[in-house]
């Protein structure tokens, strides 16, 4: 709780001194100590207006000015007469609404940070006989890493020697990991799964794909993208507007507090704490709802859109693999097949293997109930182990292979091989598993109902075949 309400002040100071001043002034006001409650207001308001001056004077010369430039007007022209209460509801106006777009902005960014934090720091590389470990940014072309279970792959490479499943949903989307042999290529960022590598770097880390993601990442995280207000976008001309009338008013009256009364008027502090708080709550409702958006001039930005690309897997699909069919042969039965792959897979954190014991655990038949004994998993091809006097191999199809397990000529494995999971029981072929990726149940739903709101183009990004 105190490390929260640290991290609050510290952030979003300027809110919290203004919010402190102000509750201490009425306090102290309340007390009867008019004088010393001035005082304090006074102090705040200085403080905040001479901040919120340079920051303004620095966003000039960089070009850019909002309606900040009236309030700010407002906020001197009020302390400078002595209505120091106005003064500080503006303040409070003004850093509560940029306090809220800042809170917005970096919510809507964790999952980009969360990116940044898996950008692999070291390799391994080889120089002569000898592993030396280096920073990623030593590695050059040409140079021969080695890539162990678990690690993040450095930098985009070619495989030397060795043969393993890679993750590469964090940089395609897939769920499936992909199967890599020699002579394949392979991507930084994408998670080693098995078994042990040695590449060849093709690129140094700066050019590599993981790196050209963070890259954007990176420029997101900098990027000023300011809530598109309709103020905004006239704010100079209606500064000036509002300053004539103003003076206008003053020199019909003959009462300078006249002046003051149009300004506090004319500062849009409706629009300067009500637009971050419509587009915060926008942003904290879909992120309830998985949907992670940028800035809200993205939110903003999205009410003309007319056009809806979707992301395949994980945003049309579930995004996890899940059992297609069970073809069975030598007359075994889909549940005693399920049970007895579970049996072997649930010792895997494979996502394939994670599928097959969920589908144990749909059934009673299909449940595991059977302790397999003296487990080897062949890395990069499966696991072997006896269950009940019988030998049990679930995995690639180089894993009967290398067992002998001789293959029905009505198997067409090209077909199936790349997403299937071969089962052999008693050195015979007893099933062959293949996976899908579910489409989500409400995905129709969504698109009739864009349909419905006048969308019209809705694309499908995807490397699927047709």
């Amino acid at each position: 709780m105190w490390k929260n309400i640290a991290h609050f002040i510290r952030h979003y100071y300027l809110f919290v001194l203004a919010a402190t001043g102000a509750l201490a002034a009425f306090i102290l006001d309340f007390l009867g100590l008019d004088k010393i409650a001035q005082w304090v207001l006074i102090i705040t308001v200085t403080t905040e207006t001479l901040i919120l001056v340079w920051g303004m004077i620095q966003d000039l010369r960089e070009g850019t000015y909002g309606v900040d430039i009236l309030a700010a007007t407002a906020i001197i022209t009020a302390l400078v007469m002595g209505e120091y209460w106005a003064a500080v509801v503006i303040v409070l106006m003004l850093t509560g609404g940029e306090s809220l777009e800042d809170f917005a902005e970096h919510r809507a960014k964790r999952e980009l940070d969360a990116l940044l934090e898996r950008a692999p720091q070291k390799a391994r590389i080889l120089r002569g006989k000898q592993e030396v470990e280096v920073r990623i940014g030593e590695v050059k072309a040409g140079d021969k890493i080695l890539i162990r279970p678990g690690d993040i792959v450095p930098v985009d490479a070619r495989i030397l020697e060795g043969s393993s499943s890679l993750d590469e949903s964090s940089l395609t989307g897939e769920a499936i990991p992909e199967f890599k042999k020699p002579g394949q290529n392979i991507m930084s960022g994408s998670v080693n799964l098995e078994g042990a590598l040695t590449a060849e770097a093709l690129h140094t880390a700066a050019d590599s794909q993981y790196e050209q993601i963070i890259k954007m990442v990176r420029a997101a995280n900098h990027s000023k993208a300011p809530f598109v207000r309709m103020a905004d976008r006239y704010a100079l001309p209606f500064t000036v507007v509002s300053l004539g009338i103003a003076g206008t008013a003053w020199a019909l009256s003959g009462e300078s507090l006249r002046f003051l009364q149009v300004l506090v008027v004319a500062t849009p502090c409706p629009l300067i704490l009500a637009a971050p708080i419509a587009i915060i709550s926008g942003m904290s409702r879909a992120a309830k709802q998985g949907i992670i958006i940028k800035n809200g001039s993205a939110l903003e930005r999205l009410a003309t859109a007319q056009t809806f690309a979707f992301d395949k897997t994980g945003t049309i699909t579930r995004g996890t693999p899940v059992i297609d069919t069970i073809t069975t042969y030598h007359g075994f039965k889909k549940g005693e097949v399920i049970a007895l792959a579970a049996a072997l897979e649930q010792h895997s954190s494979h996502v394939l293997a994670q599928a097959i014991v969920a589908e144990s655990t749909r059934s009673k038949e299909n449940r595991i109930n059977l302790k397999s004994k003296n487990i080897i998993e062949r890395t990069g091809h499966g696991l072997e182990a006896r269950i009940g006097g019988r030998q049990v191999l679930v995995g690639r199809l180089s894993l009967l292979q290398d067992y002998n397990v001789a293959l029905p000529e009505k198997l067409d494995v090209k077909k199936v091989q790349q997403t299937a999971a071969f089962v052999a029981i008693g050195g015979k072929l007893a099933a062959v598993i293949t996976f899908k990726d579910e489409i989500r149940p409400e995905a129709k739903r969504i698109l009739e109902r864009l349909r419905g709101q006048g969308i019209q183009d809705i694309l499908l990004v995807t490397g699927d075949s047709k």
